[in-house]
């Protein structure tokens, strides 16, 4: 599997830093209009930040969800009844080191269900695996 076609492009950029120090207690009008100028633009800053990151958030749940159901889909587990245990199962287990390992989970669920069918299988049952 394609992890890649997964992953987010770009990155967040610079979260905006609030203007500072604060003009002091003796200062000018003209000192607290050029700060509460700063201000205003760093509120707009921080509005677009804010969008900007709601939006990442919006397109990693979308891959999010892609790659869920390619994943199971690939694995022929997309119709087991079970399928999003197994699926939340892999992702505590792996996303912490990201979506190859949550992958490799998948393929070691899907082997262990495997032999779990093969040995409850009547026909093989009574043959003993080494």
């Amino acid at each position: 599997m394609n992890i890649d076609k997964y992953k987010l492009s770009g990155s967040p950029g610079q979260c905006p830093v609030r203007p500072y120090p604060k003009p002091d207690r003796n200062a000018k009008a003209k000192e607290y209009r050029e700060y509460a100028d700063k201000l205003d633009k760093f509120d707009k800053d921080m509005e677009e930040f804010n969008r900007m990151i709601a939006e990442r958030k919006r397109k990693f749940h979308e891959l999010e969800d892609a790659f869920k159901k390619d994943a199971l889909e690939e694995l022929g587990l997309s119709n087991h009844p079970h399928a999003d245990r197994i699926y939340a199962f892999a992702w505590e287990n792996g996303h912490s080191s990201g979506l190859q390992e949550v992958w490799s989970c998948l393929q070691e669920l899907k082997n262990l269900l495997e032999d779990i069918e093969v040995i409850n299988d009547p026909i093989t049952k009574d043959i003993v695996v080494c």
